[in-house]
């Protein structure tokens, strides 16, 4: 795909590509360390770590990665320094269909600040503006879903042209037989924009 290069104290270079099934862990681990840093104000250990080994499993990573450029595109950011760094992907998702949604964007928390959020969402918005649209795999907008409390993402996606749609609340996993609600905004992208 597409190097980038920034320039801050050093030179920051990281590659952005589709991920393969040898990024698994390094997914996985991105996602513990970018999840327990964003939301462990918001939501509980044990619910994170439910959340994670739920919907990071081998088994669930492999159903999405085989599912590549027919209804999911998946990127990662990638350091010739430290491998894995960020990821990306979007769903085609049948709720909102003819629509998709960015279902996961998180980056380690020491490269905040160094364009790798941008990076992914740029690259990832390229992908869907180029695809055919007799395909019937061009969305016509994107939505993503962000925790009313997580701030910065907010800001991130608003700066970026996301319109917000609306609050409503998700039911977070089961914890000691407690279910926890998390109050979230809905965001939207028309992708005919070139935000």
């Amino acid at each position: 795909m597409i190097t980038y290069y920034e320039q801050k104290q050093d030179l920051i270079n990281y590659t952005i590509r589709y991920a393969t099934e040898a990024d698994i862990l390094a997914v996985r681990d991105v996602a513990r360390i970018s999840w327990d840093a964003t939301y462990s104000e918001i939501i509980p250990p044990e619910t994170r770590a439910i959340f994670i080994k739920r919907s990071y499993s081998d088994q669930a990573l492999r159903h999405f990665l085989n599912r590549a450029g027919k209804d999911n595109w998946f990127l990662v950011a990638e350091s010739t320094s430290s491998g894995v760094v960020g990821f990306c992907e979007v769903m085609l998702r049948p709720g909102y269909n003819p629509d998709a949604e960015i279902t996961r964007l998180y980056f380690l928390p020491e490269w905040q600040g160094h364009g790798i959020g941008t990076a992914l969402l740029n690259e990832m918005l390229a992908i869907l503006r180029g695809l055919d649209p007799e395909s019937g795999l061009r969305p016509p907008r994107l939505w993503l879903t962000v925790a009313a409390q997580n701030q910065p993402a907010i800001a991130f996606y608003q700066q970026r042209g996301f319109q917000f749609y609306r609050d409503y609340a998700i039911n977070l996993p089961e914890t000691h037989g407690i279910v926890q609600a998390l109050e979230v905004k809905e965001y939207m992208l028309e992708l005919n924009s070139r935000r």
